[in-house]
């Protein structure tokens, strides 16, 4: 590096893989930070989407001291071929690669604490569907220390969330949604009512839907982060300096 060159403010992204219990290779996308044990957010995107779905967020939790490990659901993305030799799609995927799909998120709890992350500093971002499944996760798993629901359901791919919900140790959740977004408005409400814990609500004036509520709404995007910064150690918790208008 030459005099007077600075380091870049934000690692870049990796591409990686984490291997799911029946040896399929899942693809990845891990987002370090300059930390050492930092907190980490494992991402979950929708039905039909991709782990670059993401990237956005990710890369504005770097901003705030959070590492974060994205990755392709079976059938979607990169990962769609199996180790029995079958292409997997939306479209193909069968109640076996739901219940897969469930582990693999166990699979990428594993993938971001062998990267370095702290392991009792741990939180769940899904979409949609990925809200669906981060839940149910979350709810048997209760070293995930914060869910955020983005746009959830009560049943998505048969992926129910009201028994989830009821269940749910007392940790925080945050429930975000469009207004506009009837289904997702609707089923928010009614999970932050089981909510036995700590459960805080927002939404906004949009019909964006996922991940997609971050690209339509800076202010989804940056209260999300500071959400979770208030309840994960070592992160930053930013005051009035925008992430988004900031973002590498």
């Amino acid at each position: 590096m030459a005099c007077g060159d600075r380091a870049p403010a934000f690692p870049e992204p990796v591409d990686t893989s984490i291997i799911g219990d029946d040896g399929m290779r899942i693809a990845a996308t891990y987002f370090p930070v300059h930390a050492e044990n930092p907190p980490g957010l494992i991402l979950i995107h929708a039905m039909h989407g991709h782990r670059d779905d993401w990237r956005r967020f990710a890369r504005a939790a770097q901003r705030a001291g959070f590492a974060s490990l994205s990755f392709d659901l079976r059938g979607h993305g990169d990962t769609t071929s199996d180790e029995q030799g079958r292409t997997l799609s939306p479209a193909t995927l069968t109640r076996d690669d739901w219940r897969l799909i469930t582990t693999d998120i166990d699979a990428a709890r594993r993938g971001i604490i062998e990267r370095g992350v702290h392991p009792e500093e741990l939180g769940l971002v899904g979409a949609s569907v990925g809200a669906n499944l981060g839940l149910q996760f979350a709810a048997l798993n209760e070293d995930i220390e914060a869910v955020v629901l983005v746009s959830p359901g009560l049943v998505l791919e048969g992926i129910a969330t009201e028994a989830a919900m009821a269940t749910f140790t007392e940790r925080p959740v945050l429930i975000m949604f469009g207004a506009q977004d009837a289904h997702a408005a609707s089923s928010g409400r009614t999970l932050a009512a089981l909510a036995p814990g700590f459960c805080e609500v927002r939404e906004y004036a949009t019909n964006a839907h996922g991940a997609a509520l971050f690209d339509a709404s800076d202010q989804a995007l940056e209260q999300a982060i500071y959400w979770l910064g208030t309840i994960l150690r070592g992160a930053r918790v930013l005051g009035d300096e925008p992430l988004a208008d900031s973002l590498p």
